[in-house]
């Protein structure tokens, strides 16, 4: 049955569009027929992009007169108070068109453009699916813009908002995957469809014939919800009673807290279904869980009414199989243990790393881990020192142990107001000066440039009481911890000048942080090379950032990375942490200068992988020698 309610498509369409994301210039508003967009979309497919190709949509009106003292929405999307002016939820007079956009994450399953198209023409909706810039054939992203019937203008856009999320589940529902909830904004930017490179192929747009949405119609077919069901038993469904709350707690202490504007609603309603499915918890006892275990961790911590609106949401994620968590220990977590219960304490330690990541990436039950490394040491002739071991093991892995200082919040808002380096007229040219193409470090998200006109520094991005604006320090880079989480950054100086040429932030020790490329924070975050790719597990490990951004861009963007980049910036970047997070028997090219200190850092690289992996440097084998 068609969830949809449809009716006569409209004529022509109306959009509010912008040169740039950054311009710093008003919307200007166009009325054109559907396919006259589909045509201009498939000429943008074949664009290389470029900064006169980045006519950045809105399917909406937006009023210019708006100020930023009319906008609550300060700081949305990290843009410059000059667009914010004539660009924020509060200036939309009417939305014309529904936009839903899909972005692949590890772990998920493909679901290619085809599909969205296929699904379309079955429902018999009218609509434009188009791939984004950073599609790929292993991760595929796209966006649908469905035509609406009529402009939808009550209440915004608080009443948009409610509409957006019913209709956003019924068509992810009908799609049979994930859609990214921060659409539901009415001011939210589209870009259109172009190539990355040269080298990528031309972006898919499609125009599917058929019938306009009816949103409020649709709407009106929506079942009103059931009531609420009866209290349930505080006592877990689960079969192995009490011990499934011992269970639930060691799995909450692995899980990743919300993050307000990094994803923290689909973070924490998988947290939720992790209990409520995998564990078969009932409601109460997942609530008052996640409020004692969970939500202190989450920034912000979520209100009673949201945490059980996650708890609600997590019934419904069948990406946890119900009583998935209660099954028998993992085949990997059987062999490891017997590896541990004959082997020395050396064997133990590494036997811990490897099944605590395992639990942090979500493929072991961190109940079955801490259960079965308890057996290990009570069964140890020396139980005092496996103890040990096995708590500077978890002390090691653990991705939350040191919590992130307070400082990070100065860094994250720093690098949210950021651009693209490909948009900072002198980083761009000092890229290219070094043989890099700006684009292809933009949009492998591996550095951003600090924009001059940035006046409100934190006082750690200063260098003898000069900001970093001033000294030029300008080309900024995440740095990042074992769990493959931001923890700190680099700034690179793009200007002349009698200062260091990279920068930490002032008075922060950066000891046991690398530079990573998209390969390698995956691998890290997941504890092992990533399922989703078909070559075995290799590494290059450089020296300095601009060795990093030259080889984390050598694999061209149309083709799936072989290896996965580690940059060292400085002393004491190479830690025992970031060894534990190379998986066993990869392979390693180690790339340091041929200098005293290259040779120092090649050394304790090879002193910490030898026994596990395969390293070379320039070609010979790699020892600590």
């Amino acid at each position: 049955m068609n969830a949809f309610v449809t009716g006569p498509l409209p004529p022509s369409v109306e959009i509010t569009t912008w040169k740039g994301k950054y311009e710093a210039t008003e919307g200007i508003t166009t009325t054109s027929t559907w396919a006259e967009l589909a045509e201009t979309y498939r000429q943008d497919g074949a664009s290389v992009r470029a900064k006169d190709k980045l006519r950045a949509p809105v399917f909406c009106v937006v009023r210019p007169e708006c100020t930023s003292a009319d906008c609550d929405q300060a700081g949305q999307d990290g843009n410059p108070e000059v667009l914010r002016r004539h660009r924020c939820d509060r200036a939309v007079v009417r939305v014309t068109a529904f936009a839903a956009e899909h972005d692949h994450h590890v772990g998920d399953p493909a679901v290619p453009i085809d599909h969205a198209i296929e699904t379309l023409r079955r429902l018999g909706l009218a609509g434009m699916p188009y791939e984004t810039p950073s599609s790929t054939p292993e991760g595929p992203r796209w966006r649908v813009v469905v035509p609406m019937t009529e402009p939808w203008t009550s209440e915004l856009p608080g009443a948009w908002k409610t509409a957006y999320r019913a209709v956003q589940a019924l068509l992810a529902a009908e799609l049979g995957c994930t859609l990214d909830e921060k659409t539901l904004n009415p001011s939210r930017i589209f870009y259109p469809p172009t190539r990355p490179t040269k080298d990528t192929p031309s972006r898919r747009v499609e125009w599917i014939e058929g019938e306009a949405l009816d949103v409020a119609g649709t709407l009106a077919t929506i079942p009103a919800p059931a009531p609420p069901p009866a209290p349930e038993p505080t006592v877990p469904r689960g079969s192995q009673g009490g011990n499934v709350i011992d269970r639930a707690i060691a799995l909450l202490r692995t899980c990743e807290p919300a993050i307000q504007k990094s994803n923290g609603s689909t973070t924490a309603t998988l947290t939720a279904a992790k209990l409520v499915r995998g564990l078969e918890l009932d409601d109460g006892t997942t609530l008052d869980l996640l409020r004692t275990h969970y939500n202190p961790r989450c920034v912000p911590p979520w209100s009673e009414k949201e945490l059980r609106r996650r708890v609600s949401e997590g019934h419904r994620m069948d990406a946890i199989p119900i009583g998935s968590l209660l099954r028998e220990p993992h085949p990997l977590l059987v062999r490891l243990i017997e590896e541990a219960r004959t082997g020395d304490d050396a064997t133990l330690f590494d036997v811990s790393c490897k099944l605590w990541r395992q639990a942090y990436a979500g493929k072991m039950d961190p109940g079955d881990v801490a259960r079965e490394l308890e057996g290990v040491c009570a069964g140890s002739p020396d139980e005092g020192s496996a103890r040990r071991t096995v708590a500077k093991a978890l002390e090691v892995v653990d991705r939350r142990e040191p919590e992130p200082p307070e400082w990070m919040d100065d860094a994250e808002e720093l690098l949210g107001s950021c651009v693209r380096v490909d948009e900072d007229w002198q980083v761009s040219t000092y890229l290219r000066s070094r043989g890099l193409d700006p684009i292809d470090v933009a949009v492998r998200d591996l550095a951003l440039a600090l924009p001059k006109s940035c006046e409100s520094l934190p006082p750690w991005a200063r260098f003898r009481g000069r900001p970093w604006t001033e000294t030029g320090h300008r080309l900024v880079l995440p740095v990042f911890d074992a769990s493959g989480t931001v923890r700190s950054v680099r700034a690179w100086r793009v200007s002349d000048g009698d200062t260091p040429k990279r920068l930490p932030p002032s008075g922060h020790k950066a000891g046991g942080l690398v530079l990573l490329d998209s390969m390698g924070r995956e691998a890290f975050r997941a504890g092992g090379w990533p399922s989703f790719s078909s070559s075995p597990p290799r590494f290059a490990i450089v020296e300095g950032e601009l060795d990093f951004l030259t080889w984390a861009v050598r694999t061209p963007l149309n083709q799936s990375p072989a290896h996965a980049v580690v940059g060292i910036p400085g002393a004491g970047s190479w830690a025992p942490e970031i060894a534990a997070a190379i998986p066993d028997g990869a392979a390693i090219a180690v790339r340091t200068h041929h200098d005293l200190a290259g040779n120092d850092y090649a050394a304790t690289i090879a002193a910490s992988l030898q026994t596990r992996c395969q390293l070379l440097r320039g070609g010979v084998a790699c020892t600590p020698a």
